[in-house]
């Protein structure tokens, strides 16, 4: 709920207005949800600051006000809500301002708008207390004026039209008119005229606690007033007209000492120079109040006794006075007390709204946090979800591929194999067929070597040499050989040149057949033109290998 006001603007301008130059307002706008910045400044007072306004968005703005007289400079803090926005934005906005108050620290007031048409300088003046009211006035307290205003009103005599024409003099201290020219002094003659009691306003009511209260001997000691009001019209004075007197007339000699003829009238000039007591501050401005004129007929007859302050008419009088004005003095404190007390129940109220108000706030916002949070978990759960049935069918697309690649290169597979399978069965009756022209060749070949090994009778010397590789079963070596074969054996020589001495001999009754590789010896079968010699004895059997088939059976 906080609002951001470090927009490096707010303070220079803000302190520019309450420092007395040129600018005299300003106007924060928002820039996000929660940060505000400067947006206007000027010269102009509220008329520019209106101007500046847009009737569909939030606007807070501080103004300086000053009285005509240029003594004091008042601020009020400016807040412009458009009934356009929407509740949510309102409570924000009534929550901000007061941030922005605790910022703008020199405000008097503050001043809430809805719309632009009310955004006027009387209204910002008189949320200041400053529409009726001269602006140089130092704290006079505006009940205590409209107070003495209708107390002015009800008691002032309404002055006759002889009164009215009554030129305006001066009254001298004394309460006697000044000394004229010695002509006019000599042209007047002495008239016997009886004294005429000067009407008092009602004391000022005391404030509670004020030093200013005057005592109860004070209040007994005054003259009494007038008890009936006078039925004709009550004269109203203005500021600004000049001042209402009547001439006065000479004095009895034996009613000067009176109390009340000896009280001097005085002249109120200014709200300043009035007394504190309410008798003479609560009449206007420019007003005096002297002794009315006796008329003619009254001088020619003996002025009727004057009431002292032991008669009890008088005594009576007063404590009646002193009654009612000590009871209209509780009424108005009473009435303060209860404007106070309604002021003080309607700022309490208004706080508890704003409270209450806040605290909506905050529970819309802390419901709407937890709905986007809700909304947002619930988001990603579909995102997730969404991402793995994405992932899911790439698995099934993929492992579709997989088994279709793996079916295909199965039955590539199985074609090769069947394909070798073919071959390998060709080849393998190829090499059947080979190896039956082999072995038919080689059961031939052994035939004639058996024809060969098996002399015919009568048969004597070499029947059949050349040359042989052989191993001996026991070595483990091949050696190349010379050999001889006749009926009774074969001889073995190192070579056709070398036959001096047999390097071994076989004889044939020891040999027991000839064999090839694949009658048990295997290890025959990569080496071509081989054989083997068995024994009939227990000695392992020699290998043999020719050159050439020719050369296994003859040469």
């Amino acid at each position: 709920m906080s609002v951001d006001l470090s927009n490096e603007d707010i303070q220079p301008a803000y302190d520019s207005i309450i420092r007395g130059s040129q600018n005299n307002w300003l106007l924060l706008k928002y820039a996000t949800r929660d940060k505000l910045y400067l947006c206007g400044l000027g010269v102009g007072g509220v008329i520019e600051l209106r101007n500046n306004l847009d009737p569909e968005d939030v606007f807070f703005g501080f103004v300086r006000e000053d009285d005509t007289k240029g003594r004091r400079s008042h601020y009020a803090l400016v807040t412009f809500v458009p009934e356009v926005v929407s509740g949510v934005r309102r409570a924000r906005a009534l929550v901000h301002s007061r941030a922005v108050g605790s910022l703008f620290k020199a405000h008097e007031a503050t001043v809430q708008f809805s719309s632009i048409s009310q955004v006027t300088s009387e209204n910002v003046r008189r949320k200041l207390n400053l529409e009726n009211l001269p602006h140089d006035t130092s704290g006079t307290n505006v009940a205590e004026q409209a107070i003495s205003k209708r107390y002015t009103e009800d008691t002032l005599p309404t002055p006759t039209s002889a009164e009215r024409a009554t030129p305006i003099s001066p009254i001298s201290p004394t309460g006697r008119p000044p000394i004229q020219q010695s002509q006019q002094r000599a042209e007047s003659p002495p008239q016997q005229m009886a004294p005429s009691r000067m009407q008092t306003p009602p004391p000022k009511s005391p404030r509670r606690g004020s030093s200013d209260r005057p005592s109860s001997a004070t209040v007994l000691d005054a003259p009494p007033p007038t008890p009936p009001k006078p039925t004709s019209p009550r004269l109203k004075t203005r500021p600004g007209l000049p001042p209402i007197t009547t001439q006065p007339t000479p004095i009895a000699p034996q009613l000067q000492n009176h109390p009340e003829v000896r009280a001097p009238a005085r002249r109120v000039t200014s709200e300043s120079q009035a007394p504190r007591f309410p008798t003479e501050r609560m009449m206007s401005p420019n007003v005096v109040v002297t002794p009315r004129s006796v008329s003619s007929s009254a001088n020619l007859r003996s002025p009727p006794p004057e009431p002292t302050d032991d008669d009890p008419g008088v005594q009576r009088r007063r404590r009646e006075f002193l009654r009612s004005f000590t009871r209209q003095v509780e009424l108005e404190n009473l009435k303060a007390e209860e404007e106070a007390a309604q002021i003080a129940r309607i700022e309490r109220e208004r706080r508890q709204k704003e409270e209450l108000m806040a605290e909506q706030l905050k529970k819309e916002q802390e419901e709407a946090e937890r709905k986007q949070r809700r909304a947002e978990k619930a988001r990603r759960e579909q995102e997730r979800r969404e991402a793995e049935e994405r992932e899911r069918i790439e698995m099934e697309k993929m492992k579709a591929e997989e088994r279709q690649r793996r079916l295909l290169a199965a039955r590539r597979a199985e074609e090769r194999r069947t394909i070798v399978r073919r071959k390998s069965e060709i080849a393998q009756l190829q090499e059947q067929e080979r190896r039956a022209l082999k072995l038919e060749a080689q059961r031939a070949f052994m035939t004639q070597i058996k024809k060969q090994f098996i002399p015919s009778p009568g048969t004597t010397g070499v029947i059949l040499d050349g040359y042989v590789t052989v191993q001996v079963y026991e070595s483990g070596v091949w050696k190349r050989r010379y050999f001889e074969l006749t009926p009774a054996s074969i001889r073995f020589y190192k070579s056709e040149t070398d036959r001096g001495g047999p390097l071994s001999e076989v004889l044939m009754k020891d040999v027991g057949s000839l064999k090839e590789w694949n009658e048990g010896y295997e290890e025959l079968e990569t080496i071509a033109h081989s054989f083997a010699l068995c024994f009939k004895d227990d000695r392992r059997p020699w290998l043999f290998f020719a050159d050439t088939a020719a050369n296994k059976v003859s040469r």
